[in-house]
């Protein structure tokens, strides 16, 4: 691509956000490792993940007060049920 500088990083600023939330799936969620041979089943595991992702995001931004929406999973575990 001939791109200036400027150009490139409006070009790539959008997708940095998806590498964090892969990470978030594949460290907090069991997402690193599909479960098995079956392409039926491991894209049912993989909607079924999406879907709890979503559940959390959703009560994230419903039910906590702001400085806890952009917490990980593993720091909501740790703070909400590790800790007590």
């Amino acid at each position: 691509m001939n791109l200036n500088p400027l150009n490139t990083w409006k070009f790539y600023n959008k997708r940095a956000g998806i590498e964090l939330i892969i990470k978030e799936l594949k460290d907090d969620y069991p997402l690193g490792k599909i479960p098995t041979k079956y392409f039926a089943a491991n894209e049912a595991y993989f909607h079924i993940l999406l879907f709890s992702y979503n559940l959390i995001n959703w009560f994230k931004r419903l039910c906590l007060p702001s400085q806890f929406q952009n917490l990980t999973l593993r720091t909501l575990r740790t703070r909400f049920l590790l800790i007590p």
